[in-house]
């Protein structure tokens, strides 16, 4: 973030506070104040929604009088939209030139106490103060400037530990149960349908960046090898829209023989419709993604695939009997795989084969073919 933009907006807070007088609450008070409204900030992707989840609950069950307004992103609308947690919801883009929109709209609320937990800094502090909050609290990721602290009742420091978990310590001092550590998704999953007699196995094929997603060609490998070890695999591919493009490219490298017992539900599903969907599966296969999450919090099997992430951070943290995980950290991998566009094939078709029939309780024997994808 850019140290004038900062500098600015330190300034006009200082001025809003004279002017105003506003002051920041103490740690020591806030339990001695009867909290009837908290403004919760989740205006991020969906796999920080799930991880978030926890913390959420934990207010939740804090302060169980108090209404809840939740600033979310509007791409995670179909998965807070009439849950029970929350009271009113309002979507905001992270972007300044809507700020004073939230603003105008939080401050009807009243709101005491805002607890963000995943949005843009310095925005979210400006939008939490200027909305009459007298108790902000904020998980930095470790990484953002320090000169806002001053406007913060609290803030996570570094913590080497799960993203869950840090959440919920920086709730601590309010008294929240830092043991709820079960990720939710915050409204009902209608069950989704399946043919009996199938195993159905989803890819997710994307990720948010290029370099963090496993080579189709890999996907292409692993379908071939699982329908051929086992008759009555199927293969799901999930995504949005951008991935598209990904789902051609495996059904083009899938073998012929093979492609009727693969069908897309990339870029043809909302968010609750694809959370439905991944009920059904036996197993999720897929890198550090909103899905995995998704998958977790529904118990569904996963094989999740680490190499520009780490799973200490934002790999499975429940159910780890359901879960396996392959992690090659970038710095470990020779450097022609670490410095190329796809370090993610640093973990082969065949490690992953395994993985998924080990987590299936099937037998791990296949037909000898040609890895498409080097490892």
């Amino acid at each position: 973030m850019n140290p004038t933009k900062i500098s600015l907006i330190h300034k006009a807070l200082t001025c809003y506070a004279y002017f105003n007088g506003y002051t920041s609450g103490r740690l020591e008070d806030i339990n001695n104040e009867k909290i009837k409204c908290i403004v919760i900030y989740s205006t991020t992707a969906l796999g920080d929604l799930i991880l978030n989840s926890p913390a959420i609950y934990a207010l939740k069950a804090r302060f169980p009088q108090a209404r809840i307004v939740l600033v979310s992103s509007k791409k995670n609308k179909d998965l807070v939209e009439n849950s029970e947690i929350f009271d009113d919801i309002l979507y905001w883009d992270n972007k300044f030139n809507n700020i004073f929109n939230i603003i105008f709209k939080l401050r009807r609320f009243r709101p005491q106490l805002a607890v963000i937990l995943h949005a843009h800094f310095p925005y979210d502090i400006l939008s939490a103060v200027l909305s009459g909050c007298r108790y902000i609290f904020r998980d930095h990721y470790g990484r953002e400037a320090v000169e806002l602290n001053r406007w913060l009742t609290g803030y996570s420091p570094k913590f080497e530990g799960h993203t869950v978990q840090r959440k919920l310590q920086l709730l601590q001092p309010l008294g929240c149960d830092t043991t709820l550590s079960r990720m939710r998704i915050p409204v009902a999953i209608p069950a989704g349908t399946r043919d009996a007699g199938k195993i159905r196995i989803g890819f997710q094929l994307g990720a948010s960046r290029d370099f963090r997603r496993w080579p189709v060609a890999c996907f292409a490998t692993l379908g071939d090898k699982l329908m051929a070890a086992e008759p009555t695999v199927e293969i799901i591919l999930i995504g949005g829209t951008k991935e598209q493009p990904l789902a051609e490219e495996y059904m083009a490298l899938v073998s012929p023989e093979y492609r009727q017992r693969t069908s897309s539900l990339v870029a043809r599903t909302n968010l609750l419709q694809l959370a439905s969907a991944i009920t059904t599966f036996d197993m999720l296969v897929t890198g550090d993604t909103g899905p995995l999450h998704l998958a977790i919090a529904q118990q569904v099997k996963t094989v999740s695939l680490f190499v520009t992430a780490n799973p200490l951070y934002t790999g499975p943290y429940q159910d780890l009997n359901l879960h396996r995980v392959f992690y090659k950290p970038l710095t470990s991998l020779p450097a022609e795989i670490a410095q190329s566009p796809f370090p993610m094939i640093a973990i082969t078709p065949e490690e992953v084969f395994n993985g998924v029939m080990e987590g299936l309780h099937l037998d791990r024997s296949c037909p000898e073919e040609n890895l498409r994808c080097a490892g």
